[in-house]
């Protein structure tokens, strides 16, 4: 589905140039952001996460941009492990933080929701665990590495997540631009996955076997230290680090059953979706 939109070249971090550019538009979407994990990048993940966020709903409150939709992040709502019941938009934090990632992304949509109690005409989404082709992160990286034959070792890891497709999550945004309330929160999430899952259907689409020697959680993050070590001697972001071992130990389980009713959202199924992802990488290998 398409909507008229016009591509400006810009920087979230210079208000003035957002104040600028907003001006006589109808509705802005705010998708920026800085996903990473490990010792680098934490002042990088605020400024944008964090700043930039405020720096466009403050541009947009100031020009008075008729409707404003923030794509923040369930991480913010972080391990449901223990949670009693499905985790929805109301649902408490029961968590502690585990990454600086995740503190950004919580930081900056508190922001948004200030921004909200004061009348903004803001409605935010937010995806669960993202996947799709072109995935410049975790997930993706590990796909296309996999389907390279460059994954040596695998690991054990009781992972568990809702998965939900990057065109679903596109599609979600639009719906809740054309028809979200305003100050409400909508979770964008798929069907749930576990890391065996996962691996056993990248194995089976991609066609290329997965490793035999398999390590645990707990051999992972001394891989993960000695990563960090190495990333903050080198200043390059490792492939590693003890923030994403610490990923795959929760559950990150959500309901989308608000966004279905109000914005008449659904996501693909996961089989599909994930089928879709291994070819198109399995094709840009071919290119290779």
């Amino acid at each position: 589905k398409l909507i008229p939109a016009r591509i400006i070249n810009g920087d979230i971090l210079d208000y003035e140039n957002l104040t600028k550019q907003m001006a006589g538009h109808d509705a802005v979407i705010h998708t920026a952001g800085v996903y990473r994990f490990g010792p680098l990048n934490v002042k990088e993940m605020h400024d944008v996460n964090v700043k930039g966020t405020e720096n466009v709903m403050l541009a947009a409150v100031k020009v008075k941009v008729a409707k404003v939709v923030y794509c923040g992040s369930t991480i913010t709502k972080g391990d449901t492990t223990k949670a009693k019941t499905l985790t929805h938009e109301d649902s408490p934090r029961i968590s502690p933080i585990e990454s600086e990632y995740e503190n950004s992304k919580t930081l900056a949509h508190q922001k948004v929701e200030n921004f909200i109690k004061q009348g903004a005409p803001i409605s935010i989404v937010m995806p669960s665990h993202v996947y799709g082709p072109d995935d410049p992160h975790g997930l993706g990286q590990i796909i296309k590495q996999y389907v390279n034959g460059n994954i040596h070792i695998g690991l054990q890891a009781p992972y568990r997540a809702s998965m939900v497709h990057v065109q679903d999550v596109a599609r979600g945004v639009v719906d809740a631009l054309e028809k979200g309330r305003t100050g409400q929160s909508y979770i964008l999430s798929g069907e749930e996955a576990g890391w065996e899952n996962f691996l056993f259907l990248l194995e089976n689409y991609s066609g290329v076997t997965k490793p035999s020697l398999n390590i645990g959680l707990k051999a992972a993050k001394l891989l993960g230290y000695a990563a960090d070590l190495v990333s903050k001697i080198t200043r390059r972001q490792g492939k590693i680090s003890v923030e994403s071992v610490n990923q795959l130990k929760r559950n990150l389980i959500f309901s989308n059953q608000k966004a279905q009713v109000e914005l008449g959202w659904t996501p693909r199924l996961f089989s599909q979706g994930f089928k879709e992802t291994v070819e198109a990488y399995k094709k840009g290998v071919t290119r290779a």
